[in-house]
Parts: structure tokens; C-alpha cells; sequence
């Protein structure tokens, strides 16, 4: 697979298209949110921050983006 083609992914409950070879990091930084308060989760499994950038999705995968707001 050509890493320009798209893949299919469920992005937290949605279908998403994204270009294959996609990191994590950039999944996230697409959205708009700051990858630092974030916490990803993938297939049911937590990703560690500092792996972000590294793991790249795959055609398929869950990914929930649960952002952290702060508020008293």
C-alpha cells in the first residue's frame, strides 16, 4: 500500500479517512487539541505520550481522543 492511499478508521465513534502512515501525533494535532492534554487510547489500549509520534494507525483501528479540561 502506497503511503499517499487513504484508510478507513473509527476516530472517537465516527468513521475517519486518513492518509495511510498517519501518526498518532499528527491525528491528534489535526484536530486541533494539544497532544499534551490528551490522553489516546487504540484498539482499548492507552498509548504512551512520549509514543505519539511514532505509532502510526492502521486501517481499522479504534482511536478515542479524550481531551482533559481543567475547571473549578
Amino acid at each position: 500500500m502506497a503511503e499517499h492511499e487513504q484508510i478507513t478508521l473509527t476516530l472517537n465513534g465516527r468513521e475517519q479517512r486518513v492518509k495511510q502512515g498517519t501518526s498518532l501525533l499528527a491525528l491528534v494535532e489535526s484536530l486541533g487539541v494539544d497532544a499534551g492534554r490528551v490522553v489516546v487510547e487504540r484498539n482499548l489500549e492507552i498509548v504512551p505520550a512520549q509514543d505519539l509520534d511514532k505509532t502510526a494507525v492502521c486501517a481499522g483501528d479504534r482511536i478515542e481522543v479524550i481531551h482533559f479540561v481543567g475547571g473549578g
